[in-house]
């Protein structure tokens, strides 16, 4: 080691968090990302668009018939929509794992 490098850092230094370099994505991994990415924007356009349809037609029967129940077939729809929901939120985070090839959010959001 040069004298003027061991000068300037002193022995105590620690590097961490050094991550690899990207690779070039294989085909296959370009598939995943594609479909993923797809996913993604259909997931949350999509079950936003029936939550928002489910709210209106939910509005419009309190509106109409204030003493009526809510039907359970729409509540069951709109369960299924919040849950797809957050599913398609956990998209990202395995399209950047895809791409880079290594965890990097840590065991907590694992």
């Amino acid at each position: 080691m040069n004298r003027e490098m061991s000068a300037t850092y002193p022995p105590d230094v620690y590097i961490r968090n050094v991550y690899p370099p990207i690779q070039d994505l294989e085909p296959r991994v370009k598939y995943v990302v594609i479909i993923f990415v797809l996913c993604f924007i259909v997931g949350i356009c999509g079950n936003s668009s029936v939550l928002t349809i489910i709210r209106g037609i939910v509005l419009v029967r309190k509106a109409r018939y204030p003493r009526r129940h809510m039907d359970n077939a729409i509540l069951y729809v709109a369960a299924l929509c919040v849950v797809d929901f957050l599913m398609s939120l956990s998209l990202p985070p395995a399209i950047l794992d895809s791409i880079i090839g290594f965890w990097m959010f840590g065991t907590a959001i694992c």
